[in-house]
């Protein structure tokens, strides 16, 4: 018997005492009766290996490593198989037409409060710490159901695909020694020299204020004791001019 589901046809019989359900892949009625036709063919025959495509209730898991398979070379799949470690053991053994957005947005806090509770975030604000790990897991959770849907394992709505990012923290564009004495040397007199100087130790001095933890005095740092030195020294002379 062949019966609609959404938009796509799925043949449903009995067959050894018992009833067997597979998807059809196909929109078209005609196509699906022949589908239907080579399924019945199979499963009469002892093969009930059959593609994951065609089971009624694909498994997350197995889907997503095709999914995977699939994927090119590269860094982008590097990136989805390493956040894939943390949604696997969630929803791998799940039926991918059962996963609701209720669950991903579950799956998103729970992540949230896991990050939340790293060391290196104890005592921090929220606003202090990013999600941006958390954000490309859900990133790549709503890649994968476009899979799925292009490829009729599911025939429904994205469920990933209205959760709201996470805070991300912008990354602080730092000059190092080499960057600020070129900035310096390249002043065109003295005056502007010092200016610049001035500057550059105010806005070390409100970085230091705001972030004392972050500051550290190593060969690789913001600016080394050096800078800091022949800043302070071009910060009195200039006190004094003025």
């Amino acid at each position: 018997m062949l019966y609609k589901q959404g938009n796509i046809w799925w043949c449903d019989f009995t067959f050894d005492g018992k009833r067997r359900r597979y998807s059809c892949r196909t929109k078209d009625k005609k196509v699906a009766e022949e589908v239907e036709n080579a399924i019945r063919g199979e499963v009469v025959r002892g093969k009930f290996d059959l593609p994951q495509k065609y089971k009624s209730n694909p498994i997350f898991g197995e889907v997503f490593q095709n999914y995977i398979n699939n994927q090119s070379p590269g860094k982008n799949k590097d990136l989805k198989i390493y956040s894939s470690k943390h949604f696997l053991p969630v929803f791998k053994d799940k039926n991918i037409s059962d996963i609701t957005t209720g669950d991903i947005k579950n799956y998103q806090l729970q992540r949230k409060l896991e990050i939340l509770s790293l060391p290196k975030n104890k005592g921090k604000k929220e606003s202090e710490i990013s999600f941006r790990m958390a954000n490309a897991e859900i990133i790549t959770l709503s890649h994968f159901f476009n899979y799925c849907i292009e490829n009729d394992y599911i025939d429904k709505k994205n469920p990933a695909s209205k959760i709201k990012k996470l805070n991300e923290l912008k990354r602080l564009k730092t000059l190092s020694d080499s960057d600020i004495q070129k900035l310096i040397a390249g002043a065109t007199n003295k005056i502007t020299r010092d200016i610049i100087t001035f500057l550059i130790s105010e806005l070390l001095t409100l970085f230091y204020t705001l972030h004392p933890k972050s500051f550290k005095i190593t060969p690789c740092s913001l600016v080394s004791v050096t800078v800091l030195d022949q800043l302070k020294s071009s910060f009195t002379d200039l006190s004094c001019t003025l």
